[in-house]
């Protein structure tokens, strides 16, 4: 999981279609949450961090914008009050999900960079 940017998202979209389509929605999110952060994640990991602002965050949206691989996109996450984006980003940044195989570990540009043995110690990728 890794925060990106907006020309990120439009880079990668761009041979698959773009992302216009999806402009209207995002800017009726933005009326009522005014602050969003763009994220690309595999699906277990969106379903982690959904869970996570679902027990933390009282008011807060999402978009998805779809695949750009197997089961890893982009989705974007809005949020009424800056204090729950800070809060957002920060759990971004230390989220290691456990995967249905047992396995600890998180991606970044769809590549799994941290993994942990059956003991349960971090090894780099």
């Amino acid at each position: 999981m890794k925060i990106r940017t907006g020309i990120e998202l439009q880079d990668d979209y761009k041979e698959l279609g773009g992302v216009e389509e999806f402009q209207a929605q995002k800017t009726q999110l933005l009326s009522n949450y005014p602050y969003s952060e763009l994220i690309t994640a595999d699906y277990i990991e969106i379903e982690n961090i959904r869970e996570w602002c679902s027990n933390n965050i009282d008011d807060w949206a999402l978009l998805w914008y779809g695949k750009i691989d197997y089961d890893y996109g982009y989705v974007e996450f809005f949020f009424k009050d800056e204090k729950d984006k800070i809060r957002f980003q920060d759990r971004v940044e230390k989220l290691i999900t456990i995967y249905p195989s047992g396995i600890q570990g998180r991606t970044v540009d769809n590549v799994n960079i941290i993994e942990s043995n059956d003991i349960g110690e971090p090894e780099q990728n």
